[in-house]
């Protein structure tokens, strides 16, 4: 939708440029009981209130987007990117009086504003703060202008991915009253409009999602319980406040350093009785301290309001964290319409992290609207001359690769159609798919994926790995991926109508499949070792299992492998892979045993050091604690343990088989998920004889096929 359409006559307002974030004030008439509705956008974050009243209860506005094409730091000029903005649209009608009302409009930091705090992953500003509104009341309209009202605020400092600086000297919450005297404030200035798409979105917005009260330590931390988003709530004696954060505590008691992420929250000049906490931001936490005079009163946990729709439970401890932490983590990075690799360093739409996880997520939590809105994200992120897709959606500058990162734009719409049964997304974005394909080609050297774009800083293929050390070469996982995301696209252009624009792909994939068995195939059987993939390290079995490669000496070398090692050996792409080819090949037994690995690395290992979300790396990293990738492996809880599969062809859980993997040592498992059709239930537990006694629950619509 055009500006016009969406604003009419309003003009998008801010400040002289260099006038730091500010407040807005104007002045609309009515009559109490009035229809009112306000149509708002503001640059980074903005909050509004109506007569001193908030408007609304969600948090961090507006949803994050490649909001429009304009020059910022870390961003590729040569590359040709979509752009839209969403719009907040409000019911104000509960909120007016009869005369004369008031409009204020805080201003922050956000996405758009952007952030320099952590070296090497900086978010270019793509402007300064700026509104625009338009109040239909009754029958008549009002519009932002030159003649509301602005000064800069208490908000001396906001940036996105780290922390706020409050300075209360001049003012505090009372210039957002109806009566507040704006008198020497100054006229708005008209600023630079975005030359952009405005749309409204379904997608859940963040929300204040529950309080929890900490307990406190002797030495003065504060203790949320678990790891988390969100902030801290004070109630202020006077003077400045500053609060620090952390994911971990040193042995010693007190907060460990390494784990602040660069966070911080400071209040200063405050007042007795004064309730503090962040407008435009939240924090990644466990640990907290106060430095100052004041009270906690609680802490807020907040993101993105979406509801978990799944249960799991079982006799084996370790699964059930994994579950139950997998759906923490992944909430904890569901902010602003964007999955994050991590809610705090970061914060960044990471394809790679994100595709990996997606089945997960369709399968635990009421995620379809909020994927919607990510799925467009991954498609204005595509240069629309080489097909390139960045390794960020919504964009910007970060490393990855051109494989298991690009391919969240064929991946995410086929799973997002193969859960929901909607296939929308997917036909929308079918041509941008296959110009992808095409993209890959070009980035290959005799047969295999070598390369991306030269301004891309990295060309990674696997990531995470244990000791941060790749032995599976990047050609290989690229390539994979490369051949995946062609099968994907045969599947959907042959159901979409499109037969003859995938046609080519079925010699395609067999000469890629023919190069990766020419550079990475070892037969060695007089060894009694079968044959192996890259030697079978770190997953390279699974990779070569899961696209049609290898024989029957493959999966015997891989499941031989397997049995050999008490621990996974992969990183955030064959983790997930490994798992689901062994259940694939009927070896539930050591999968539970890579799944509940203990030592030295594993989700054993994570419960048995206290974790309440999955780290960044196997071993404990100095960076985030908080991040959802590996939890990728929970789609095989509902698939395999539970053994809930749709059969070939069907969509949405139209048709499906209920087989649980019969695993030695997993003798009770239960669990459901929520699909198109309704809930889905399976329960199982071991007879004396060893076989399973299985209880299914199916909705009407769902043919259970035997």
């Amino acid at each position: 939708m055009r500006f016009e359409e969406m604003f009419g006559g309003a003009e998008w307002i801010g400040a002289p440029e260099g006038s730091g974030y500010i407040a807005i004030r104007d002045r609309f008439s009515a009559r109490k009981g009035e229809k009112a509705i306000i149509r708002i956008l503001g640059f980074g974050h903005f909050v509004l209130f109506i007569n001193g009243s908030r408007a609304h209860d969600e948090l961090f506005l507006p949803l994050c987007t490649n909001y429009e094409n304009v020059e910022r730091k870390g961003v590729p000029t040569d590359e040709e990117m979509a752009t839209r903005c969403y719009v907040s649209e409000f019911d104000i009608s509960h909120l007016l009086c009869d005369g004369e009302n008031s409009v204020a409009v805080l201003l922050g930091g956000g996405w758009y504003t952007g952030s320099d705090t952590f070296a090497g992953a900086t978010q270019g500003a793509f402007g300064e703060p700026k509104v625009c509104y338009r109040i239909n009341v009754g029958d008549r309209e009002h519009f932002s202008s030159e003649s509301a009202k602005f000064s800069p605020y208490f908000v001396e400092k906001s940036e996105y991915n780290a922390g706020e600086v409050y300075d209360f000297e001049k003012c505090g919450m009372e210039i957002v009253e109806k009566d507040f005297d704006d008198s020497e404030w100054q006229n708005a200035c008209a600023v630079r409009p975005l030359q952009t798409d405005y749309l409204f979105s379904d997608c859940p917005c963040d929300r204040v999602i529950r309080e929890i009260i900490p307990t406190v330590s002797e030495k003065g931390v504060y203790d949320a319980g678990v790891n988390l988003t969100g902030y801290p709530v004070l109630i202020s004696n006077g003077g400045d406040v500053e609060v620090t954060v952390s994911e971990e505590i040193l042995d010693s008691g007190f907060l460990d350093p390494e784990h602040r992420q660069y966070q911080y929250l400071i209040f200063k000049n405050t007042k007795k009785g004064q309730r503090l906490f962040p407008l435009f931001t939240w924090l990644g936490f466990r640990y907290f301290t106060v430095n100052g005079d004041a009270c906690v009163e609680s802490v807020h946990e907040t993101h993105a309001d979406v509801k978990v729709t799944s249960s799991f439970d079982s006799d084996n401890e370790v699964l059930n964290w994994i579950y139950r932490t997998f759906v923490h983590t992944m909430l904890s990075n569901m902010h602003e319409g964007m999955p994050s690799d991590c809610p705090h360093l970061e914060r960044r739409g990471y394809t790679g992290d994100g595709q990996i996880t997606c089945p997960a997520v369709f399968r635990t939590l009421g995620a379809k609207a909020f994927y919607e809105k990510w799925i467009e994200d991954i498609f204005d992120c595509q240069d629309r001359r080489t097909g390139h897709v960045q390794n960020t959606a919504p964009y910007t500058s970060s490393g990855g690769g051109p494989g298991g990162w690009g391919i969240a734009i064929v991946k995410v719409p086929y799973e997002f159609w193969k859960y929901y049964g909607d296939d929308a997304p997917a036909r929308r974005g079918f041509d941008g798919m296959l110009a992808y394909l095409e993209f890959l080609e070009y980035m290959s050297d005799h047969g295999l994926v070598t390369r991306t774009i030269p301004k891309t800083a990295w060309c990674l293929g696997e990531w995470s790995l244990p000791d941060l050390v790749p032995e599976v070469p990047a050609a290989f996982v690229n390539t994979y991926f490369y051949i995946k995301a062609m099968q994907m696209c045969i599947e959907m252009g042959e159901a979409f109508g499109r037969s003859g624009d995938v046609a080519h792909l079925y010699d395609r994939i067999q000469y890629r499949k023919s190069v990766m068995e020419a550079a990475y195939f070892e037969n060695f059987p007089k060894y009694g070792i079968g044959s192996h993939f890259v030697g079978g390290v770190q997953g390279a079995d699974a990779f070569a299992l899961d696209i049609g490669l290898g024989n029957e000496n493959t999966v015997s070398a891989f499941v031989s492998r397997y049995e050999k090692i008490d621990a996974p050996d992969t990183g955030i792409f064959g983790t997930e892979v490994v798992i689901r080819m062994l259940f694939k090949y009927g070896r539930g037994d050591i999968a539970l045993k890579l799944l509940t690995a203990d030592t030295p690395r594993g989700f054993g290992a994570w419960k048995k050091a206290g974790a309440t979300t999955f780290w960044e790396y196997w071993s404990k990293p100095s960076r985030s604690l908080s991040h959802p990738m590996f939890g990728s492996v929970v789609a095989s809880f509902f698939d395999d343990i539970l053994g809930i599969k749709q059969c070939d062809g069907s969509y949405g859980y139209e048709k499906i088989t209920v087989s649980p993997a019969n695993i030695p040592g997993l003798d009770r498992a239960s669990g459901s998920i929520e699909t198109p059709k309704g809930i889905i239930s399976v329960s199982y537990a071991r007879n004396k004889d060893g076989s399973l006694d299985v209880k299914v629950d199916l909705p009407l619509g769902v043919e259970l096929v035997e």
